[in-house]
């Protein structure tokens, strides 16, 4: 993520505070000191920056002391966050703008303050809200605000108070934790958790290609191979089935012919009956009175056509 703007308004020992991280001498600068004496604010500019994103900071969160505190006749916890309200003010808050390792722009703001913000009124509760200044939507859900803010930072609180935020003796306490715990955060940060994909591909394909490998040796293995004389014998097998193929073939074309002239036989046997009863017709037709009659009719035309 990218802090651009902090505005700080009684917090702890500030009053009243702007930071722009993109106006100069901010603008340029790749790394910032935070110097003063003792009490001038350096710590509540970080409490600032933890309340807007994560509504509570790393020195209350780690505090060992325990019990109440009197505000205007209710009981507060020493670890309450609205206890960095700066003493007689009716009101406080922290606003921070910045733009999330997801590319979105935001604004996390939190506040309190006194009923009719009076210095005496009884302390309200926190009002948090973080508004996508993108899309203009603000989400005003705890636990939808937490889950875009880890989205956002892509760190929880206690990971972010662990790296980003150490508090006195945190950093010992990162130091001192686990491996595989000290990986994940450390990738979070440093955005080099594509190697630990890299690394889980790699060990899949692996796996998968050993697998691979296992099978083929088990098919060559199971393979058995022929001795020379096994080679001849099927050599000699082939030859053999070639040889009968062939005279099959043979065969089957002498009876293709066979059967082709059968074919045709029945087919002429066909047209010669046809014919036959054409030829009955036709001497029925010859043998009729009528037709003698005419046949005779043309012979006298024809001898008499001179006359």
């Amino acid at each position: 993520m990218k802090i651009q703007k902090l505005i700080i308004h009684n917090i702890a020992s500030i009053e009243d505070a702007t930071i722009d991280f993109e106006q100069e001498p901010l603008a340029n600068s790749e790394v910032f000191l935070i110097t003063g004496k003792t009490g001038s604010g350096k710590s509540t500019i970080l409490d600032a920056i933890c309340l807007a994103l994560y509504a509570d900071t790393p020195r209350l969160d780690n505090t060992k002391m325990q019990g109440d505190v009197d505000d205007t006749g209710k009981d507060i916890k020493i670890d309450d966050p609205r206890q960095l309200m700066r003493r007689n003010t009716g009101e406080a808050y922290t606003t921070l703008t910045f733009t999330g390792k997801n590319g979105v722009h935001y604004e996390a703001k939190w506040s309190i303050k006194r009923a009719h913000n009076k210095p005496n009124g009884a302390l309200q509760s926190k009002d948090w809200t973080l508004k996508n200044l993108d899309t203009e939507k603000t989400l005003n859900k705890i636990n939808e605000i937490e889950a875009e803010i880890k989205t956002a930072v892509g760190l929880d609180f206690q990971q972010f108070c662990r790296t980003t935020m150490l508090a006195q003796g945190e950093f010992t306490r990162f130091l001192n934790s686990s491996d595989n715990e000290k990986a994940a955060i450390l990738e979070k940060i440093t955005g080099v958790d594509i190697y630990s994909k890299i690394g889980m591909k790699v060990y899949q394909v692996t796996n998968d290609k050993k697998y691979a490998y296992e099978v083929a040796k088990a098919n060559i293995e199971g393979t058995k191979t022929l001795s020379e004389g096994e080679i001849q014998e099927r050599k000699q097998t082939i030859n053999d089935l070639d040889a009968e193929y062939n005279t099959k073939k043979t065969l089957n074309d002498s009876n293709v012919t066979k059967r082709d002239w059968l074919k045709t036989e029945k087919e002429l046997s066909v047209k010669v009956g046809d014919a036959n009863s054409e030829l009955q017709k036709a001497k029925q037709i010859v043998e009729s009175e009528d037709f003698k009659q005419k046949e005779t009719l043309i012979q006298q035309w024809n001898n008499t056509i001179d006359a």
